[in-house]
C-alpha cells in the first residue's frame, strides 16, 4: 500500500470516528439536557466532539509525516565541542 493511500485511509477514518461519535453523544445525552436551558446543546456537542477528532487527527499526521521524512544527519550536541569551548571566566567563592 502507498503510503499517500494509507493517510487518505486513516483521514477518512478519522473523519467517521468524529461523525459517529459525535451523533452518538448527542442520542446518549439528549434526554439528559434540559431543553429550557440549553437550546443549542446538539450544536456544541458537535463542535467539542468534532474539535476533538481534528485535534487527534492532526496530532497523528504530525508524527506520521515526521517519520515520513526524519531527518538526514543528526544534531550535534554542545558536550562534543566542549573542549574548543573558551573559559568565560573564573568565579570567586567566599569561603566562611
Amino acid at each position: 500500500m502507498d503510503r499517500w493511500n494509507f493517510v487518505m485511509m486513516m483521514t477518512g477514518g478519522y473523519a467517521a470516528v468524529g461523525v459517529v461519535l459525535t451523533l452518538f453523544v448527542i442520542i446518549c445525552f439528549r434526554h439528559r439536557v434540559d431543553r429550557r436551558k440549553t437550546d443549542n446543546f446538539e450544536g456544541l456537542v458537535a463542535l467539542v466532539v468534532l474539535s476533538t477528532a481534528f485535534c487527534l487527527w492532526l496530532l497523528w499526521i504530525c508524527m506520521y509525516m515526521a517519520q515520513m521524512h526524519p531527518m538526514i544527519s543528526p544534531i550535534k550536541h554542545i558536550h562534543e565541542h566542549a573542549e574548543e569551548a573558551k573559559p568565560v571566566a573564573k568565579v570567586a567563592v567566599a569561603t566562611a
